[in-house]
């Protein structure tokens, strides 16, 4: 496959890919009409890393990953979108240098996730949600409400061990939090 043939490929793919995250936009927008502008405001911009990630202006997105994301489980996309722009309103980003960054990506991760469970929207549900929900009952039993400053002071408080934070992050983890 020569250069222009390998750019025509790229091109269709990137089109799909930012379709599906359309439709995910739409299908937001549809459904928690309240979120308007919020959903509205994240441009889309293609990128290489693996995942996607949101800096409040763009959500970033490797093409073929979200390809691959959708053919696996179709409804995982629009939550994911959804998981980005609560990072955005919930200011998650916004955090001092002090923080242990693991722990504070993981508080915010379930802050979020448990946000969107309570939404109870079936075009939200994804697999992950076996895993997730129940940690989130027990932790709701014991923080009541699960913001990212009392799930990260929990985390503090309780000691957990580097594993148990790695391991929660794989099941929490929808978005790449580098940027």
């Amino acid at each position: 496959m020569n250069q222009a043939e390998r750019a025509k490929k790229y091109e269709e793919i990137n089109n799909l890919a930012a379709e599906l995250l359309h439709i995910s936009q739409n299908t937001l927008l549809v459904k928690l009409r309240f979120l308007d502008m919020a959903v509205s405001q994240l441009k889309l911009k293609p990128w290489d890393n693996d995942g996607v990630a949101v800096d409040g202006e763009y959500i970033y997105y490797n093409p073929l990953w979200v390809l691959k994301r959708y053919k696996s489980e179709q409804t995982v996309l629009t939550r994911d979108y959804l998981h980005m722009v609560f990072h955005c309103i919930f200011h998650h980003a916004f955090v001092g240098t002090l923080v242990d960054r693991d722990k504070w990506n993981l508080a915010c991760d379930i802050a979020v996730e448990a946000a969107i469970m309570e939404l109870n929207i079936t075009q939200l549900a994804a697999a992950r949600c076996i895993k997730e929900r129940p940690i989130l009952q027990k932790l709701q039993q014991e923080l009541n409400l699960l913001t990212a400053e009392k799930n990260y002071a929990h985390f503090l408080d309780n000691n957990f061990s580097e594993q148990k934070i790695n391991d929660w992050q794989e099941i929490f983890k929808a978005d790449e939090h580098d940027i």
